[in-house]
């Protein structure tokens, strides 16, 4: 079992309010991580609502861990399906269709485990640079990725790259994304986020920009897609999680250090 790094960014874009939201909670040390991801969908009317009952519920997950046995990837079916039923109930009393979609990941004792409805989405950049899409989306283009009919490059822009088959708020009857019980390894970096970052970058371009991360940090990663984008970005929203190479009670991360030394050579120190 070795230690984690993590961090979390957003931007507005060029939309009139934020209406993802992220956060990521680590334990003192360091062994233990929460993160979550959720955008909420503007379309529907009360997105950053939908967004913010997923991050509260999250919150209130983080502080009864502890006492929590059960295993990651049924403590994560619990978040949904708490985060749904209440964005359910916000349709019934405020007669409005929030919606939102939810990316998130576990880490405990050593394991992974992951879970995803809509398309914001989980990558892993390994040691070895590779970068992986570890979640599938629940949305028009990923059908017809299955189907062959598009490429995955090709879901960035395509004329339904937003229509989502399944959100948090549109139905009782879910079927998140799962990956249970994976064992990372040493320098393994977890990138969750929402579509804002995603589509922003075609899929070499973003390995790289991750491959970057170690040096400029999230919240340049974010404002990078941002740029990308335009004046008419998305809202965008990452959440990273970095395996140490060090063990527990070991101090100073990798991503600090490598941080703090981009910094010491951009100030000719």
């Amino acid at each position: 079992m070795f230690c984690w790094n993590v961090s979390s960014a957003q931007a507005i874009g060029g939309r009139r309010i934020q209406e993802d939201g992220a956060v990521v909670f680590l334990s003192a040390d360091r062994t233990t991580a929460l993160g979550v991801v959720a955008d909420g969908l503007g379309g529907h009317g009360g997105g950053d609502i939908a967004s913010g009952i997923v991050i509260d519920a999250a919150r209130e997950l983080w502080k009864v861990l502890p006492d929590r046995k059960e295993d990651g990837s049924a403590l994560l079916d619990e978040l949904i399906s708490t985060a749904n039923e209440r964005i359910l109930d916000e349709h019934a009393r405020h007669r409005n269709e929030a919606r939102t979609t939810f990316c998130g990941t576990l880490i405990r004792d050593g394991e992974v485990d992951i879970t995803s409805v809509g398309d914001s989405r989980a990558y892993r950049l390994g040691a070895d640079n590779a970068i992986e899409r570890l979640t599938r989306d629940h949305s028009v283009t990923e059908m017809l990725l299955a189907t062959g009919e598009i490429t995955e490059d090709a879901m960035r822009t395509h004329p339904d790259a937003s229509r989502l088959t399944q959100s948090l708020g549109s139905d009782n009857r879910l079927t998140p994304f799962r990956i249970r019980r994976q064992k990372a390894k040493p320098g393994d970096m977890l990138l969750l986020c929402s579509d804002g970052l995603w589509q922003s970058f075609p899929r070499p371009d973003l390995g790289l920009a991750l491959k970057r991360l170690t040096v400029l940090g999230v919240k340049e990663l974010v404002e990078e897609a941002r740029s990308i984008a335009g004046d008419g970005s998305d809202n965008v929203s990452a959440v990273v999680l970095q395996a140490d190479t060090q063990e527990p009670g070991q101090s100073r991360s990798v991503l600090g250090r490598s941080i703090r030394r981009w910094l010491h050579m951009r100030n000719g120190q």
